[in-house]
C-alpha cells in the first residue's frame, strides 16, 4: 500500500522532445539516413535526462527555415550555405562541422567545353549553366554565390527561350549535358567533376574554382536549453572515440566524425552566403 501510494504521489517527468531535420523528397529516405544518429543520442541521453530524439523529414530549404523558427526542428544538419541560409535571421547558429565520407572540406568548380568558346568567367553572360538543385551547396549555392561575388554575375533561373541556369537533379546529368552541348556550363564540387569527367576530361576545362568550405556543418535552433545544446555538442563531438559511436557514423553516411568549427570558418560562410 505505502509503495502504491508513493507511486501516485510522485512527480510526472515529462520526457523533451528534441527533432533532428532533414531536407529529402522521400519522407523514407530521409528517416532511414538520420533514425540511426537520433537513436544513438536517444540512448546515450534519453533515459537519464529524459530526452526522446525524433527525425523531421521536409522537402525544402524554406520548409526547414520555417520549421526552424517554429521551434518544429531543433538541430538541422547539411551543407553551409544551405544551413547559412536557413538559419539567416539569428534563427539558429553552427556548432560543429561533419566530415561526411571522411570528406573534411571541399569546393566547387564551373567548367565547360574546351571549344565552347567559354574561356573566363565574363563568357558566361548570356550563357546557360547547369545546377544540381536548389539546397545542394557544391553544385548550386557556392558556385552561384562565388561568380556574384568575384566577377559581378547575376544569376537568374532560366525562362523558356532565355539565358540564366537550369537545375539537372544530378552531377551526373550536369556532366552529360555538358559533353553533348545540351547546355554551354555546369558547376559541381571538383570531386565529382574529376570523378564524373572520366576519359572526357581532355575535352573539358575549368573556368573558375570557388573558395573552400566545410562538407557539412551541424546547426542548432537558438531556442534550445543550453544543457540540451551542450550535451549533444560534447557527444556528438566524442561519437567517433567508441565503437558504437564508430559504428553509427560510418552508417550515417560514412561520417568519419564532427569536430569544432572556428569562427574564421562561420564567418567565411556567411560571407559568401551574402551573395546569394
Amino acid at each position: 500500500m505505502l509503495l502504491a501510494l508513493l507511486i501516485l504521489c510522485s512527480p510526472t517527468v515529462h520526457a523533451v522532445t528534441i527533432t533532428l531535420g532533414t531536407i529529402e523528397e522521400s519522407p523514407q529516405k530521409g528517416i532511414a539516413e538520420f533514425q540511426p544518429l537520433a537513436d544513438h543520442l536517444k540512448s546515450q541521453l534519453g533515459i537519464e535526462k529524459h530526452i526522446k530524439f525524433e527525425v523531421v523529414v521536409l522537402s525544402s530549404l524554406i520548409d526547414m527555415k520555417n520549421a526552424l523558427k517554429s521551434g518544429i526542428v531543433d538541430i538541422y544538419i547539411d551543407s553551409p550555405l544551405s544551413v547559412e541560409n536557413a538559419c539567416s535571421g539569428n534563427i539558429c547558429d553552427i556548432t560543429l562541422r561533419r566530415w561526411k565520407k571522411g570528406v573534411e572540406k571541399y569546393h566547387s568548380v564551373i567548367f565547360s567545353r574546351k571549344d565552347s568558346g567559354i574561356n573566363t568567367e565574363q563568357d558566361l553572360v548570356e550563357k546557360t549553366i547547369a545546377f544540381e538543385e536548389p539546397f545542394s551547396t557544391s553544385s548550386f549555392l557556392l558556385p552561384k554565390a562565388s561568380l556574384q561575388a568575384c566577377c559581378n554575375i547575376s544569376l537568374t533561373e532560366k525562362a523558356e527561350g532565355s539565358s540564366g541556369y537550369v537545375f539537372s537533379e544530378d552531377d551526373e546529368n550536369t556532366m552529360i549535358w555538358v559533353i553533348r552541348r545540351k547546355i554551354d556550363a555546369g558547376a559541381m564540387s571538383e570531386a565529382s567533376y574529376n570523378k564524373l569527367a572520366k576519359k572526357r576530361v581532355k575535352d573539358l576545362h575549368i573556368i573558375h574554382r570557388t573558395i573552400t568550405v566545410p562538407r557539412h556543418v551541424v546547426s542548432m535552433r537558438t531556442g534550445m536549453v543550453d544543457e540540451h545544446r551542450e550535451m549533444i555538442i560534447e557527444l556528438l563531438s566524442n561519437m567517433h572515440k567508441s565503437e558504437a559511436g564508430k559504428s553509427v557514423l560510418k552508417r550515417f553516411k560514412k561520417t568519419v566524425k564532427f569536430d569544432a568549427i572556428s569562427e574564421q570558418e562561420k564567418k567565411k560562410i556567411a560571407t559568401i552566403a551574402k551573395n546569394l
